[in-house]
């Protein structure tokens, strides 16, 4: 990324502010916004500003005011939907279950679960599934 270029993420998904943040983007918005708003965000990002959906700065906020509980850090950067997968998981659910069940694509559920073996350091859904009783997850 260049150090002068500020990045606004663009998706429909509000589950990955944390991620897009933490790789540098200065702003995330959901693809409903409209033109103007649009507009309005890339010129806000110009001057520096952070131009955010209200649903994901609710979401932002709520996320860091878990960390404050007693909870601990990876546990609150879990997306809900990486709980949901980890669970299922948890009961041997295939990712083609999994997808039919949470009504997502099998590639969103190998994404997902990529990044969930990430934020867990395992390489194994036995290694998650350990890893989460471990931490209390579930």
């Amino acid at each position: 990324m260049q150090p002068s270029c500020n990045v606004i993420m663009l998706t429909l998904y509000e589950d990955y502010v944390a991620e897009a943040i933490e790789a540098g983007a200065v702003g995330y918005l959901l693809k409903d916004v409209k033109r103007g708003e649009l507009s309005q965000a890339i010129r806000v990002a110009y001057h520096g500003q952070s131009p955010l959906n209200p649903s994901v700065a609710r979401r932002l906020v709520s996320e860091f005011d878990n960390w404050g509980k007693d909870k601990t850090k990876s546990e609150a950067s879990l997306t809900p939907r990486q709980r949901d997968i980890l669970s299922l998981i948890g009961t041997g659910a295939t990712n083609r279950q999994i997808a039919s069940q949470l009504f997502l694509s099998e590639t969103t559920v190998k994404r997902e679960m990529h990044n969930l073996f990430d934020r867990l350091g395992v390489n194994s859904r036995s290694g998650a599934v350990s890893e989460a009783y471990r931490r209390k997850l579930i």
